[in-house]
């Protein structure tokens, strides 16, 4: 999950498709050949490692690229605005997470194209410990109570669960 969030670090030279295991001289050559996703030109992708001429790709899609179809991208030209911005974003997105900003955090989900739904891994985070905690409560019952609930009522009772307070939990679920 952690490499989804990574910045876009590379540019795409010509349209290509990715391998998804399989890398050989053969593919190298012949983009065409590949099993994985069509990309576009000038696409910005995110690039986890580079070796033996090939790179592999976290998003847009996951895969392999030749090292050669990609170009580092420039910020070079902004004088370090990019960077801090970059870091501005990331301590953006730490507060949000310690403090279970929930609506920060899917905001920043869907400008990422993350693909991640904080809302429903609060409820889950909470209805797995609650059903830890207790197995009298059925798993329905638990689900229901926690779809009622706000995201600020998620937020409380994921701090509730932090600190190991679960009367509190099942107290704000009823």
């Amino acid at each position: 999950v952690v490499s989804r969030l990574l910045p876009a670090s590379h540019v795409l030279l010509a349209d290509t498709r990715t391998s998804r295991e399989t890398r050989s001289a053969e593919l190298l050559r012949n983009p065409n050949r590949r099993d994985g996703d069509d990309l576009r030109a000038n696409v910005r992708v995110a690039i986890v490692e580079q070796n033996d001429s090939w790179a592999r790709l976290v998003r847009p899609v996951r895969g392999w690229l030749a090292s050669n179809e990609v170009e580092p991208l420039r910020d070079d030209l902004d004088g370090g605005a990019n960077k801090m911005a970059a870091l501005e974003r990331v301590a953006m997105m730490m507060r949000s997470i310690r403090n279970y900003d929930l609506k920060a955090l899917q905001e920043m989900s869907e400008e990422g194209n993350w693909n991640l739904n904080f809302v429903s891994m609060a409820r889950r985070r909470i209805e797995d410990a609650l059903l830890a905690k207790s197995g009298n409560y059925q798993l329905q019952a638990v689900r229901q109570a926690t779809r009622s609930k706000t995201e600020e009522d998620l937020r409380f009772c994921l701090e509730a669960i932090d600190r190991r307070d679960m009367c509190f939990v099942m107290e704000s679920l009823g």
